[in-house]
């Protein structure tokens, strides 16, 4: 079983294999991000988003964390070349849903 943190570095990497020390460190700060978006996550699934003390509706705390690690996560990749973002796929519609589908790893 892949880690969701590990699976993000590798299908970032994967779209380049030449990798600068620039784009993996980028990447790895991204990694990072989404490991800590994913334990804040974790923990406002876990307690609920919205709680109620003294009459109050509040939310979570760590909600307003998860905002900044995804706004980070965000932001980080949009460091990488435009290359690496997403990878360009070629021919028509029709062309496109006629391939084969390549196995999920």
């Amino acid at each position: 079983m892949v880690r969701p943190m590990e699976q993000t570095s590798v299908r970032l990497l994967g779209d380049k294999p030449d990798a600068t020390a620039h784009e993996e460190e980028v990447v790895e700060i991204i990694t990072r991000m989404k490991g800590c978006a994913l334990l804040c996550w974790e923990k406002v699934h876990a307690d609920g988003l919205l709680n109620q003390a003294n009459g109050e509706v509040n939310v979570h705390p760590v909600s307003e964390e998860l905002r900044k690690y995804v706004k980070l996560e965000l932001d980080a990749l949009r460091l990488l070349p435009p290359a690496r973002r997403a990878k360009m796929v070629g021919g028509t519609l029709a062309e496109l849903l006629s391939q084969p589908e390549e196995p999920v790893t």
